[in-house]
């Protein structure tokens, strides 16, 4: 009998080896958000980690997975198992008192003196791990978006996703302008023309693959073709083809205003106060090794809470992009004179056939610190 283990390492891919799945930034990021929803309603962390990975459930898995290595692996494996466990456990308890200290901290919030801990609340009232809700964890007074070495310059924010206002216009025009007739015909031709997929050089079988794959729309990416690098695939040469005609209609979207769905959907995710409760970033960081093994002692967290002033008032836009760059979304304060060069936020726009929706991307770092300061409930605890 084989175990699950033995069938991931015959693979050779790092991505199923168990203890590198263990201790990707996935699960090292739901472990942060375990570590800080724990640290918020006063749960110590068991002396065994078994217990506490079999009760946060998006961990279960890897964890057992790499606990079956190390008891019925080869001694180099059992080895290699435990290596892992030890530094995955290191990981959880730093991340559970280095939150612990970050909540405790004494702040300025709205010109009393208060604690983070008092900010955040202390009962959970929601988690969005394994699903798609607004926020990762929800208290009974904050909204906490948690995040994991994602706070540099083109990071992802959040997604707008089908319970956006931006979302539900922005498809709703993209399929407008993609069933046009003028940019059917473009993208049948464009995928005549790819020569990657003989079979799709005439008309009526291009005509079916684009039928196909798009429904009028972006791609739809088939089941055969997740983690496939076949580009001569039919879904991939209607990907190409559809990428090239979005880009280059996509001055028809340009024109539309979606500036109030954008300002809506940040205030409703972003920016403090959101029905009463503070809307807070609690971002952690953490450096590995050359083995991808996290070196915990490097492991920190800033807590911001982000508050819109009144003054600001938010610009938004989007540009076809440059060379192969995809059209993208910028926004930026309408009084600054340097906004649009170096805007707070960038929105990508995925055409890749994966389902992704738009995202939110970290513009100018500085200018949205500079955001956090006016509320200053920030520090940085190790």
């Amino acid at each position: 009998m084989k175990y699950l283990w033995e069938y991931i390492l015959n693979e050779a891919d790092d991505e199923k080896d168990p203890v590198k799945k263990l201790l990707s930034d996935q699960m090292l990021g739901f472990a942060c958000e375990f570590a800080l929803m724990d640290a918020i309603s006063g749960d110590p962390i068991p002396a065994d980690l078994s217990t506490w990975a079999a009760k946060h459930k998006a961990l279960t898995n890897a964890w057992n997975n790499v606990v079956d290595m190390q008891r019925m692996g080869d001694r180099a494996q059992r080895a290699y198992a435990t290596s892992g466990i030890s530094a995955f456990d290191a990981f959880v308890r730093k991340a559970f008192r280095v939150s612990n200290n970050v909540l405790n901290t004494d702040v300025i919030y709205k010109r009393q003196r208060t604690t983070n801990r008092a900010l955040a609340g202390s009962t959970i009232s929601g988690s969005a791990i394994g699903g798609t809700a607004k926020f990762d964890v929800e208290t009974d007074k904050a909204n906490i978006h948690v995040k994991l070495n994602q706070s540099s310059p083109g990071q992802r924010v959040f997604g707008f996703g089908a319970d956006t206002l931006f979302a539900n216009k922005f498809f709703s025009s993209v399929d407008g302008v993609m069933r046009s007739a003028a940019v059917k015909k473009a993208t049948i031709e464009a995928i005549m023309m790819d020569g990657a997929n003989k079979r799709l050089n005439n008309r009526a079988a291009a005509e079916k693959a684009y039928n196909l794959f798009t429904n009028g729309g972006f791609p739809k990416k088939p089941t055969d073709m997740h983690g496939s690098p076949n580009q001569s695939h039919p879904f991939a040469v209607v990907k190409r083809a559809v990428k090239i005609a979005f880009k280059n209609n996509f001055k028809l979207l340009s024109r539309l205003n979606f500036a109030g769905q954008i300002n809506q959907d940040m205030r409703d995710r972003l920016f403090s106060p959101m029905r009463g409760k503070t809307t807070a970033f609690a971002k952690y960081t953490c450096n590995k090794d050359a083995d991808g093994f996290p070196e915990v002692d490097t492991l920190a967290l800033d807590f911001d809470i982000y508050a819109l002033p009144a003054a600001i008032i938010l610009s938004t836009k989007f540009v076809a992009g440059a060379g192969a760059k995809q059209p993208y979304g910028i926004v930026w304060d309408k009084d600054d004179p340097d906004g649009e060069t170096n805007p707070l936020f960038y929105i990508e726009i995925r055409t890749d056939g994966e389902g992704h929706p738009p995202q939110l991307k970290i513009g100018d770092v500085g200018k949205l610190k500079a955001l956090a300061s006016t509320k200053p409930v920030k520090t940085r605890t190790r």
